[in-house]
């Protein structure tokens, strides 16, 4: 580390500037605060050292849901109008909200195909 902070100083005396390398962004990562104990020390503390070198198998199966609840506010805009009604049939990926005229918002869709089974101020509830 020593050589290289001497090649940068005399890079820096004639002149030169590191354009390739510069961060822009000085945030630091979000999870810093979770980050401070060297993983193999929180491995032994949460008691999961003998699980360390299992292999786990991947479930690869599609998760098939019964009954969903989505909601119509998806973030800091308003609340989508819901467009459809209770009884009513959905595919996956209709839309069963949308936001009003002139709003910040977002549509929603369907995650599933099935039945609407109620339609609420928050949320729609969809079922197979």
């Amino acid at each position: 580390m020593a050589y290289y902070k001497e090649i940068k100083r005399h890079l820096a005396a004639q002149g030169w500037k590191n354009v390739v390398h510069k961060r822009a962004d000085l945030t630091s990562h979000p999870m810093r605060e979770y980050r401070r104990v060297p993983m193999e020390r929180l491995v032994a503390k949460l008691g999961l050292s003998e699980y360390q070198e299992c292999t786990c198998p991947l479930d690869y199966t599609e998760y098939q849901p019964k009954r969903v609840a989505i909601p119509l506010r998806q973030h800091l805009g308003v609340p989508s109008q819901p467009v459809v009604k209770n009884g009513d049939r959905v595919q996956r990926g209709d839309l069963i909200a949308q936001i009003p005229e002139g709003k910040p918002g977002a549509n929603v869709h369907a995650s599933i195909s099935g039945r609407v089974e109620a339609v609420t101020g928050e949320h729609i509830v969809i079922g197979t």
